[in-house]
């Protein structure tokens, strides 16, 4: 499945995009609570070779809000 969503923020389109997957309904039909964050940061490049910052703390600040049994491990 792909979702697109048109760029307003990170924070919007994140949201917007996790909303639009169900993400916290699939989550909690797992029965998992653990997410681990992978960003691609192999390398002292800018994005998009790297996952830009603000993308990672949009996907945790969601996460946060949406997902309230779940843990977030850096």
């Amino acid at each position: 499945m792909v979702f697109e969503v048109e760029f307003k923020s990170f924070d919007a389109s994140v949201s917007e995009v996790l909303s639009a997957a169900s993400f916290p309904d699939v989550l909690a039909a797992s029965g998992k609570n653990r997410i681990i964050l992978k960003p691609n940061l192999v390398s002292d490049q800018p994005p998009p070779v790297t996952t830009h910052v603000e993308i990672v703390a949009a996907v945790v600040d969601y996460l946060q809000a949406y997902c309230l049994t779940c843990r977030v491990c850096p």
